[in-house]
């Protein structure tokens, strides 16, 4: 690929993650890119193998994460909880995998519950 069109197919190749892509624009921009950019056409099949492309490109995935908010709030809450339910402030790799595993557990465990109905909070 020349060094000019370098710049131009990374912009058209981050059109492909856009969230609120839907399918139909997502497979127009495809066409569009392997049209003008006949050289990366393995990149593009690679990455838009199904089972590599529903990771990284919105519109491939069979959820609709259109409602996804832009900010890190749930995020950083989850991480925040994470730190509070640890044994200590400082912990070390193996004490870091343990902590790991049991919030995990927890959390499976929470979710089994709200599936059968039951109350996971005292009110």
């Amino acid at each position: 690929m020349p060094l000019a069109d370098v710049n131009d197919f990374g912009k058209s190749a981050m059109g492909l993650t856009g969230r609120h892509l839907t399918r139909v624009d997502f497979n127009q921009l495809v066409a569009t890119i392997q049209a003008k950019y006949s050289q990366a056409k393995k990149w593009l099949q690679w990455h838009l193998n199904n089972n590599v492309g529903k990771f990284i490109f919105p519109a491939m995935s069979a959820y609709d994460n259109s409602h996804i908010t832009k900010d890190t709030n749930a995020q950083e809450s989850l991480g925040n909880d994470f730190k509070q339910s640890a044994m200590k402030k400082q912990v070390n790799i193996n004490e870091a995998i343990q902590h790991s595993y049991q919030y995990m557990k927890n959390i499976k465990t929470d979710y089994e519950q709200a599936a059968k109905g039951r109350q996971l909070q005292y009110k």
